[in-house]
Order: structure tokens, then C-alpha cells, then sequence
């Protein structure tokens, strides 16, 4: 098998301040996620409630696995198709709001944006994280292109 893998170190404590703040999510309605999935009617007006203002909570248990999608559409490139499911290895909570943006949550109460990724770090308890890109192939296997992102 021919591998060249090239990897990249990410460092996580960059520059600027963190801002984790407060929102209790059991005075909002949460939508579980793999239900909504399973029955679409639960996940009705939510575009409605967004652009009214209000904050829209979601909620992945740990243990479950969502189908998922990826699409990147890149200056050299685009992905054409990828489909996978993502395993949930603990308690996530999405909040979508006009105001808020899009923040995750480990616990429904202490919130981060997801374009800071110190306090995303913070929040979530990672301290460093790499970035892998390679091409392998192998006599039983067609080559392919490889990148893998990892936080710890």
C-alpha cells in the first residue's frame, strides 16, 4: 500500500477572548433530533420561529447516529457526493437564532458560537487538534484522496 500523509497541527488557543454565555434550554422547546428525522412534522415552522426572533434548540443524545451530509465548494473543486452518519458520543445541543447565530452546547446551558473556536475549545473541553490530508493506494482498493480532522 502506498500512503503519503501529510499533517498538520491545530492550535486551539488563538488569539482573542472567549464568549461562553447562558441559555436555559428547558425554558424553550427542544426538538430531538433523530425524531424529527423519523417524523418531519416536528420540525414544521422552525424557519418561521427563526425569523420571528426566536431561538430554535436541537438535541443529539449521545449514543445516536444521524445521517449527515457534506457538500464543499471550493475555488480548486467541489465535493459531489457524500453521505455518512455521525455517532454522537455525548449529549449536543444546536441553537439556531438571528440574533445568536449558530452555537453548540454540551449541557443546554452554557453556550459558544461556532466561529470561535477558543471558546468552542473551552466549552467543550479540547486543547489541540490536527488536520491530516494524504493520498493512499493499495493493491485491493481504488486510490483515494484522505482528510481527517481531529480535536482532543
Amino acid at each position: 500500500m502506498n500512503k503519503l500523509v501529510y499533517s498538520i497541527p491545530l492550535l486551539i488557543i488563538l488569539a482573542g477572548c472567549t464568549s461562553i454565555h447562558r441559555l436555559d434550554c428547558t425554558r424553550h422547546e427542544v426538538i430531538n433530533v433523530p425524531q424529527g428525522i423519523k417524523e418531519p412534522s416536528k420540525l414544521e415552522g422552525v424557519d418561521q420561529r427563526i425569523s420571528k426572533g426566536e431561538p430554535v434548540i436541537f438535541k443529539v443524545a449521545g449514543g445516536e447516529r444521524v445521517p449527515f451530509k457534506l457538500t464543499m465548494d471550493l475555488p480548486m473543486g467541489k465535493l459531489e457526493k457524500a453521505d455518512y452518519m455521525f455517532a454522537f458520543d455525548r449529549d449536543t445541543y444546536f441553537l439556531l437564532s438571528k440574533k445568536l447565530g449558530f452555537e453548540l452546547s454540551p449541557d443546554g446551558q452554557r453556550w459558544a458560537n461556532i466561529s470561535s473556536p477558543k471558546s468552542m475549545a473551552k466549552l467543550f473541553g479540547f486543547k489541540h487538534g490536527e488536520v491530516a490530508f494524504g493520498f493512499t493506494s493499495g493493491t485491493n482498493e481504488n486510490p483515494f484522496m484522505n482528510l481527517e480532522i481531529k480535536v482532543k
